[in-house]
Parts: structure tokens; sequence; C-alpha cells
């Protein structure tokens, strides 16, 4: 039996820019490790993604802080982090 491998992307400590827009394509994660003094914002602009295991809907917005995330990638999408 063959396992299938998935892509891990790890965006950059830099925040000077406050929004990003990442494309995942399918079996893809993107991790975020976001500290207790930031806060971000996730939003799935298209495409279907799951967080925490439940899957992220187009009309949701998840905010969060102090947290070590892995958002992955269902079929291909795009992802927006908003960091406040």
């Amino acid at each position: 039996m063959q396992t299938q491998s998935h892509r891990i992307i790890t965006p950059p400590e830099d925040k000077t820019f406050p929004r990003k827009q990442w494309i995942l394509k399918a079996d893809t994660e993107l991790r975020l490790l976001v500290n207790a003094n930031e806060r971000v914002s996730i939003s799935l602009i298209s495409g279907q993604a799951e967080i925490f295991g439940r899957e992220i809907t187009a009309d949701q917005s998840i905010t969060l802080t102090n947290s070590r995330v892995a958002i992955y990638a269902i079929k291909d999408s795009v992802i927006l982090v908003f960091y406040l």
C-alpha cells in the first residue's frame, strides 16, 4: 500500500503586510503560529478546506490568538489571513 504525503506551507515571520492571500493546492497544509499578543482572522475565499478537523465555510471568519493551527486544503483553495 502506498501513502501520499502532503506539502506543508509555513508563512514567514514577517507580518509587515497585514493581509495575505494563500493559494493552496489540494492535499496541502498552511501552518500558522499565532502568539499570545497577536490576533489573526482566517477566511476561505474559494475551494474546500478545514481547520481543527472541521470544514471552513465561505461565510465564516475564524479569529485566533495564542494558537498553532494547520489549515488543510481538501480541494484547491484560496485562504485569506488577516493579522489584526
